[in-house]
């Protein structure tokens, strides 16, 4: 079963993204003074709702039977959902480095294996929002092991919890730094935003009284509200983030799952195409949005550019731009390239198996 609701938090999710993004690109390419608030830095909590929902389809999607068989299923759904639309953006980054490995941004020179592969690596990726993936990755193989193990749901729970206090402990006395990128990322604060996903969808699946989710969803919001205001505190201090947005974005899908139905008739139909294409998205909107900054670059000097008017019209323009771009790799790279995929490397068929979303 799809649920409408959570596919347009995907699209909210990316558009933040984007929308953080934009303030580095009105600062380098647009000359005056900027308009972009600086709330907009508060849209990359769109990650923290990007791993609460992965959390949370990891589980509502693996419902049905356990073992190596559903295990292999899973992992398989997901590599192929994730590497080769992300492989063909990671392309012409690629040919750039073998051209010039001096002009690729980032502290270090980028590990290519460790890119492609989305493994932890002290240097910056190919592609820079890859870091998120890269915990996709590591979240999908530790719940593939959990399926693998035949743990029935109450054990599945237990492990998790036990995760938890692994990550926790293990932290506080090993405090990992950024140059042990595997064991930092290992030991991420982040992990807690899977987990929090994933006690929403056992919760969900429980069936809970509407007016329940309806309270869930309330208070989900009103927490985020308040994460979202005082976000650079937030991102400043990762338990306390992990906290905050972590519980109120699992509150917030607990009051999508039951009121899904009301949420669909209410949505607009392009909140929900922009949730269909939020993984494109969030892959091409650095193209998009630097392509645009290198042609304003070479445009001659235009005053008006120079002025609000010009920065909210360059603005509004690029972000139209990123979503057309991204509709485009959807509906030309990224479905073509999963159907391949998906054909060429079959899951294993299971019995009476929950429909991943």
């Amino acid at each position: 079963m799809t649920f409408v609701s959570l596919q347009a938090l995907r699209g909210l999710a990316a558009l933040g993204v984007v929308l953080f993004h934009l303030l580095p690109f009105e600062a380098k390419y647009l000359a005056g003074p900027t308009i972009v608030p600086a709330g907009f830095s508060a849209g990359r909590a769109g990650v923290d709702l990007f791993f609460v929902l992965s959390g949370f389809l990891a589980v509502w999607t693996t419902l049905g039977p356990a073992g190596a068989g559903a295990a292999q299923r899973f992992l398989l759904r997901r590599v192929t959902r994730i590497y080769p639309t992300y492989w063909f953006y990671c392309i012409p980054l690629l040919l750039a480095w073998i051209a010039a490995p001096a002009g690729v941004p980032g502290e270090h020179s980028p590990d290519v294996v460790a890119s492609l592969l989305l493994i932890p690596n002290a240097a910056s990726p190919l592609l820079l929002v890859a870091w998120t993936l890269e915990f996709e990755i590591y979240f999908y193989l530790a719940f593939a092991l959990l399926i693998w193990a035949r743990l029935a749901r109450r054990e599945r729970i237990l492990a998790l919890a036990a995760w938890g206090g692994i990550v926790v402990l293990a932290h506080a006395v090993l405090r990992p730094t950024r140059a042990q990128a595997i064991l930092d990322a290992l030991l991420s604060p982040l992990v807690f935003e899977f987990l929090a996903g994933c006690a929403a969808a056992w919760l969900c699946a429980a069936a809970p009284r509407r007016a329940l989710t309806v309270v869930a969803g309330i208070v989900g919001c009103g927490i985020l509200a308040i994460g979202l205001l005082w976000s650079e505190t937030l991102f400043a201090l990762p338990w306390l983030r992990v906290a905050v947005f972590g519980i109120g974005a699992a509150l917030l899908l607990i009051g999508c799952f039951g009121e899904d139905m009301a949420i669909r008739r209410a949505l607009p139909g392009v909140i929900v195409r922009i949730g269909d294409a939020s993984y494109s998205l969030y892959l091409s909107h650095l193209f998009t949005i630097g392509a645009i900054g290198h042609g304003l670059a070479r445009l001659p000097s235009v005053r008006l550019l120079a002025t609000p008017v010009g920065h909210a019209v360059i603005l509004c323009l690029t972000v139209v731009a990123a979503l057309l771009v991204a509709e485009a790799s959807y509906r030309w790279i990224e479905r073509p390239l999963l159907r391949l995929s998906r054909h060429l490397i079959k899951p294993p068929a299971l019995p009476h198996a929950v429909s991943p979303a």
